[in-house]
């Protein structure tokens, strides 16, 4: 009885953040079998694989046109440059995101403006973009964080009022829902493939979704050196190189197949821990705003003794992460920015709260429950009251 009590305290398997090897496993052949078809063609680059992802991942995301490109990054960095950014126009930015989003911006000389983000959500609101913007804003770049889409419906009221372009950063809302509505919600959306994403390719992809042909072609121009297509060494714009490759699409064709229903796996995860850690004091849990389902590429709590809490997960086999331990205004990178602490308290605060459980669609119903356990169990050894877990957990396993 010692021994069982014991393991159940020290669990010998570790619960992953994140597991890859568990999705290859369950889609193997058909993945090889893709990855094979190109080796086999020998084309690379621009082939029928990159065609065939680029409509059907047009077509998921209920738009016209899909450009596959080379990364989460490339996409941002393609829709600035086609939709015309000049030199010094300030773009609007929340302080709680990963640099890229603010990256591109000043890689292509725009001047980065950074906004505050709602303290139970994360996510960029009109009114903490509104306080921001001047005469030069000329874009916006609002974030579906952790796979939940911003207030897109106010965002988009304040821009056309000021004249502003929004670009949606989609890189972590594959599959999310807003007002009955597939993302992206507007013009334009950037997306990430980056592995350990919701829709994750085998190396570095993206891809920008659009509605607008003129967008479309410009950004095919610009991913392939200025080149149009079918045409080669003659270049009718300066361009790049932010072509995706063909194994890249061809792993994408084969895992949006699945998309669906690992999205839905995610949200089935996400309740069995809302339910569990909504009775554990110390824990706050993000908020889901009442017209979106999310896609949960993450799953954050907001946690009293943050590092304590995760150290001690880590202690007991369980993996976590923070997304993002510094928010971009205080980042060295953007410190001529003059911004100081205290700037966005939102998003400082919420930097020193977030903390990223076990989210994968192969995880577990035992696993979760184990990570709530382990949670509850962290708070009562603070001295913070303990609720006794709902009977389905007790003895909980894979469905």
């Amino acid at each position: 009885l010692l021994s069982y009590l014991l393991a159940l305290d020290h669990p010998m398997k570790t619960i992953p953040i994140v597991d890859l090897k568990r999705q290859y496993r369950t889609i193997r052949p058909s993945i090889d079998e893709g990855i094979r078809t190109v080796v086999a063609s020998q084309h690379f680059i621009l082939g029928v694989q990159t065609e065939r992802f680029e409509k059907a991942f047009a077509d998921f995301c209920g738009k016209r046109y899909a450009v596959a490109l080379r990364s989460g990054t490339d996409a941002l960095y393609a829709a600035l440059a086609a939709m015309g950014i000049k030199p010094r126009d300030e773009v609007i930015v929340p302080a709680l995101t990963f640099i890229a989003t603010a990256e591109v911006v000043t890689l292509l000389g725009g001047r980065v403006v950074f906004c505050d983000v709602d303290r139970e959500s994360g996510l960029a609101q009109a009114k903490d973009i509104q306080k921001v913007m001047t005469k030069k804003s000329k874009f916006v770049i609002p974030v579906h964080l952790y796979g939940q889409i911003a207030p897109m419906d106010e965002i988009f009221r304040l821009a056309r009022s000021r004249k502003v372009q929004v670009i949606e950063d989609a890189a972590q809302a594959h599959g999310a829902i807003y007002k009955k509505m597939m993302a992206p919600i507007g013009r334009v959306a950037a997306y990430s493939f980056y592995p350990a994403k919701n829709l994750g390719a085998y190396g570095d992809a993206g891809a920008l979704v659009t509605d607008d042909r003129t967008l479309y072609e410009n950004t095919l121009l610009f991913r392939n050196h200025g080149q149009p297509k079918g045409e080669k060494y003659r270049h009718v714009r300066i361009g790049s190189n932010l072509r995706m490759d063909e194994i890249q699409a061809a792993v994408l064709s084969v895992k949006l197949r699945y998309l669906h229903g690992w999205t839905s796996r995610r949200r089935q995860l996400a309740k069995y821990y809302d339910r569990e850690l909504s009775k554990v004091e110390g824990i706050s849990l993000l908020t889901t705003l009442p017209f979106s389902k999310p896609a949960y590429h993450l799953y954050c709590i907001r946690a009293k003794a943050r590092d304590d809490l995760q150290a001690y997960l880590a202690q007991k086999g369980i993996e976590t992460r923070i997304h993002y331990p510094l928010p971009l205004h205080l980042q060295p990178a953007y410190r001529h920015l003059g911004y100081r602490r205290g700037d966005f308290p939102n998003a400082q605060r919420l930097a020193a709260e977030i903390l990223c459980l076990p989210m994968f669609p192969e995880l577990t119903i035992g696993e979760v429950a184990t990570v709530c356990r382990t949670i509850a169990k962290f708070y009562q050894l603070q001295g913070k009251p303990h609720v006794r877990q709902h009977p389905v957990y007790q003895h909980a396993s894979s469905p």
